[in-house]
């Protein structure tokens, strides 16, 4: 079950962020996106949060911000349940992974994203990040 976010669910979307990225988004930075109008915060419900998806629609276009599912419930297809949900209402979406992120990446293909280009060191270690895009 895919659902809005609320804030009984930030210490256990913080937990799945921490268990996700080596540089991960602060409370702060999740709290921020709660109740904003043109972005959704939605999470992967089934019993217990197991996934979230950040992302803002406006005008058919939407932008993914950030996308992580627990790592003990990954492979079960709740990454694709998130991303196609962020998709529903959209003409086009755009977002940026981490060039060494490959699962990401082979997840984002898989809906027909491509590669648009690169940002050069565009994460705080260094890494570069992948642009893509989608369309309908």
């Amino acid at each position: 079950m895919i659902r809005p976010a609320e804030r009984r669910d930030l210490e256990r979307v913080l937990e799945i962020e921490r268990g996700s990225f080596d540089d991960p988004w602060t409370g702060q930075a999740f709290e921020a996106f709660l109740g904003q109008p043109a972005v959704r915060f939605a999470v992967a419900d089934e019993g217990a949060v197991d996934g979230y998806i950040i992302y803002s629609l406006v005008c058919g276009e939407a932008e993914i911000y950030n996308i992580a599912v627990a790592p003990e419930s990954r492979r079960r297809g709740l990454g694709r349940e998130l991303l196609g949900a962020a998709l529903e209402n959209a003409g086009t979406a755009f977002l940026d992974v981490r060039a060494g992120n490959l699962p990401a990446i082979a997840l984002y293909r898989g809906f027909g994203f491509k590669e648009i280009g690169l940002r050069k060191k565009y994460y705080g270690n260094g890494d570069d990040a992948v642009l893509m895009k989608w369309s309908r």
